[in-house]
């Protein structure tokens, strides 16, 4: 975590980017990883989080001024765009 770039915080975790190696995924260079009660693969890359975002916006519907989301259609998009990260992070 020393040489990581924290971009996103909420509720007092938060999303960083490993700026040098990294043993969570040897695939990914540079995968966006979720520090909060544990540290976590959450996307492959700030792209694919982009990505996955936008889908989960556009598959969402308004309901008493919140947005809300299936939680299955949720993991399918998210598997969609990160295959593999799932079993690691949630």
């Amino acid at each position: 975590l020393r040489t990581s770039f924290p971009f996103a915080s909420f509720s007092g975790g938060w999303y960083v980017v490993p700026c040098t190696g990294q043993d969570l995924d040897a695939k990914h260079a540079s995968p966006v990883v979720s520090v909060f009660q544990g540290i976590d693969l959450y996307f492959h890359s700030i792209e694919s989080m982009l990505k996955t975002c936008i889908a989960w916006r556009l598959a969402s519907r308004l309901v008493d001024d919140n947005w809300e989301l299936e939680d299955d259609v949720e993991r399918a998009i998210w598997q969609k765009h990160n295959p593999g990260v799932l079993g690691s992070a949630v």
